[in-house]
């Protein structure tokens, strides 16, 4: 049965790549396939936020400068 190696690598300039296994004999024939990987999107920080589980105590920017203005004012008191 045949080994099969998954290696992730980097290309290098000139759209090189390198396979390094001390189990490959020189002048051994392989068999090499090439999957480009999906480019990954960059999340901000707010969408992470708004998946994570839990609930926000707050909803809006009004809703807390309402919260903080009450709290003020039973400073007051």
């Amino acid at each position: 049965m045949p080994k099969t190696l998954h290696i992730q690598t980097t290309v290098m300039p000139g759209g090189k790549i390198v396979i390094v296994d001390q189990d490959l004999a020189e002048g051994e024939t392989v068999e090499v396939f090439v999957t480009k990987s999906p480019p990954t999107t960059q999340r901000s920080v707010i969408d992470i936020l708004a998946e994570a589980p839990g609930h926000r105590v707050f909803e809006t920017e009004d809703a807390v400068n309402d919260y903080l203005e009450s709290e003020r004012e039973s400073w007051e008191r």
